[in-house]
């Protein structure tokens, strides 16, 4: 669906300000949200850092709407197309209920892939459901329907730290999220 589960947006959202305390601290800071669907990453993120840039990229065009305002540059694209050893440079790459959509194969290796999108000392966040949840498709988005499970030892293997280890959080979300900062 075009928006995750707001338990992981908060953790990332408070991991990446308490990182760049104060609220007004004037550096800017680059931003990659992958998979937007309606854009709440983005307004979460610019609530806080009205300054930072924050660019999208988008499979489904169609779920655009004005929250998509708020981000510097969206590009409608498959994130399996974009070759990673050429694109832009992040402080933060961001992916929310994306990697579940890919087959396994292509899931783990975009958990290592998106790690070239970072800048030196930057920091990527990807979150999944830690069950398997049926999902088709979802306002004419084939791209909706859920592949595959992402498993706590597929983030371990591949040197992400656990901020959400799949439990049932206070929300009642069974959620994994992975934090991997590129040193």
């Amino acid at each position: 669906m075009p928006f995750g589960s707001h338990s992981v947006l908060c953790e990332i959202a408070d991991d990446m300000i308490n990182k760049n305390l104060p609220i007004h601290n004037p550096i800017v800071k680059t931003v990659l949200d992958l998979g937007i669907g309606n854009g709440m990453n983005a307004c979460m993120i610019k609530n806080y850092k009205r300054n930072w840039i924050v660019d999208g990229i988008e499979y489904f065009k169609n779920y655009k709407n004005p929250m998509w305002s708020v981000y510097r540059n969206v590009e409608i694209n498959d994130i399996l197309n974009i070759n990673f050893d050429t694109y832009q440079k992040y402080d933060y790459v961001v992916m929310t209920d994306v990697i579940e959509h890919f087959q396994l194969s292509d899931a783990l290796r975009l958990m290592d892939q998106l790690k070239k999108l970072l800048k030196k000392g930057g920091t990527l966040y990807i979150s999944t459901p830690s069950v398997f949840m049926e999902q088709g498709v979802f306002e004419g988005n084939e791209k909706e329907c859920h592949l595959c499970l992402i498993e706590k030892q597929h983030y371990l293997d591949r040197g992400y730290e656990l901020m959400k280890d799949g439990s049932k959080d206070s929300f009642g979300h069974f959620m994994l999220l992975g934090k991997w900062t590129h040193l």
